[in-house]
């Protein structure tokens, strides 16, 4: 159902994600480092983590949001033609076809997600 109700994951969740890991790595390996008394190193502020939320949404342009809801037909059409188009869908089973038209499936993008996760950790242990 991915590829007709989450527009964002469809278009733009991805590079929202690789933007915001972008400037988390970046903070990483040239900011201010600080430590606790324990030794370990301190999160990144509050503050800080809001700016970059700033920032990489900025970055996605307005036309991708808006092609992400006409392409997962969710404006331009009323809640009966929504309603229908679902129900068709289900009735064909035309979902296995729609979600060959997305990126990642789900179980694909978990997959790219985790890969970015232990990049993080091998970058974070240098």
């Amino acid at each position: 159902m991915t590829p007709i109700l989450q527009p964002a994951d469809v278009h733009w969740n991805r590079p929202f994600k690789c933007a915001m890991r972008d400037k988390w790595l970046q903070w990483l390996s040239e900011g201010e480092e600080e430590y606790t008394i324990s030794g370990k190193r301190k999160f990144a502020s509050y503050e800080m983590v809001v700016n970059w939320v700033s920032e990489s949404w900025k970055e996605i342009p307005q036309e991708l949001i808006k092609k992400s809801f006409v392409q997962c037909g969710i404006i331009w059409c009323s809640s009966s033609q929504l309603h229908e188009r679902l129900t068709r869908l289900l009735a064909d089973e035309q979902f296995e076809q729609a979600e060959e038209h997305t990126r990642l499936t789900d179980d694909e993008e978990d997959k790219e997600d985790e890969n970015h996760d232990e990049e993080e950790d091998d970058v974070q242990e240098n």
